[in-house]
């Protein structure tokens, strides 16, 4: 990723018209100088011959192609937020329904969008973090009787653990998508491994619809409850590293 500096001016030098040049090929030819400095950005404003860099955090990484061809609209949020621009009425519709979709609370899908760019090698401490925070609000939702809220929290733990598992083979996963959690599972995950994941956001999806439909008798809720954290305990043990210590 080609790293910025604050407020710098780069003079651009072509036989072509800038208008005419993609934007990469422009920031490509400024990498060496650009190199020297921290922090990056993907947004730019090219005016005349000139390049004008903003700054906005740190990164090595990017954001995933897939995010800019399917979700150009979580994209120009992730623009915002890093800008700390405010988001309107439909962009923050647009981070509640993800936020719902993933079992995560509207404050986490937040500082995730804002991290898009980020190597996911960078943020395995904070998808395991996350489990374990689902994973014990889950559990204190059980206990007083509220088995929508209950469900809904433990999909969000399994969401954060299979965005682990994923981040740990450095790969980028959408997984606020049920398609992309399962387009996942069958390209990434080990074939000794898939039917567990598989079974693993099967059984959950469950519970997540309970969340909405209440469909599930307190009977019926328990014996889905036991089938999900019996095959959370299992990935947990597919995993390379100790970064999970909660016990569901």
């Amino acid at each position: 990723m080609i790293s910025w500096v604050p407020n710098i001016n780069l003079q651009y030098t072509s036989t072509t018209p800038l208008y005419e040049i993609p934007p990469r090929e422009v920031l490509s030819s400024q990498r060496e100088l650009l190199k020297e400095s921290r922090g990056n950005a993907e947004g730019h404003v090219v005016s005349g011959g000139t390049v004008l860099a903003e700054i906005y955090h740190a990164s090595t990484y990017h954001i995933p192609l897939e995010l800019t061809h399917e979700w150009p609209e979580i994209v120009a949020i992730y623009t915002k937020l890093i800008r700390g621009e405010g988001l309107d009425e439909h962009e923050r519709l647009w981070v509640k329904e993800l936020a719902e979709a993933s079992g995560w609370s509207i404050n986490d899908m937040v500082e995730e969008l804002k991290n898009l760019d980020i190597d996911p090698s960078e943020r395995v401490d904070v998808y395991g973090t996350l489990f374990e925070k689902y994973c014990r609000e889950a559990l204190e939702r059980r206990e007083i009787g509220d088995t929508c809220q209950a469900g809904e929290k433990i999909w969000g733990a399994v969401t954060a653990l299979v965005k682990l598992y994923a981040t740990l083979k450095g790969v980028y996963i959408a997984f606020w998508s049920l398609k992309k959690l399962y387009s996942f599972v069958e390209k990434n995950v080990e074939e000794k491994h898939r039917k567990l994941f598989r079974d693993l956001l099967d059984k959950a999806f469950v519970l997540h619809t309970h969340f909405y439909e209440a469909h599930l008798d307190p009977e019926a809720f328990e014996e889905r409850w036991k089938e999900v954290v019996s095959l959370i305990e299992k990935v947990k043990e597919t995993l390379s590293r100790g970064q999970l210590r909660m016990q569901v």
